[in-house]
């Protein structure tokens, strides 16, 4: 659990949670869908909404392409 929330507190607290919570029906694996869901409510979408206009056209032309620089 701890290499896939990278270290991250809130990110193992929700992935601990979900795993509590299903330990007996489902493992790692089934869960992650909504582990995810969790992720992109509670945190992507808060990230995403606090940056700039110009900050999210930057993050989009380079996601597909790690090699390009911002500069």
């Amino acid at each position: 659990m701890t290499g896939l929330t990278k270290g991250y507190p809130f990110a193992f607290q929700v992935l601990g949670y979900l795993y509590w919570e299903n330990r007996n029906c489902k493992n790692i694996e089934d869960i992650l869908p909504e582990y995810d869901q969790y992720l992109e409510e509670y945190v992507y979408s808060k990230i995403w909404s606090e940056l700039s206009s110009l900050d999210q056209k930057v993050l989009i032309n380079i996601s597909p392409d790690e090699e390009l620089k911002v500069k």
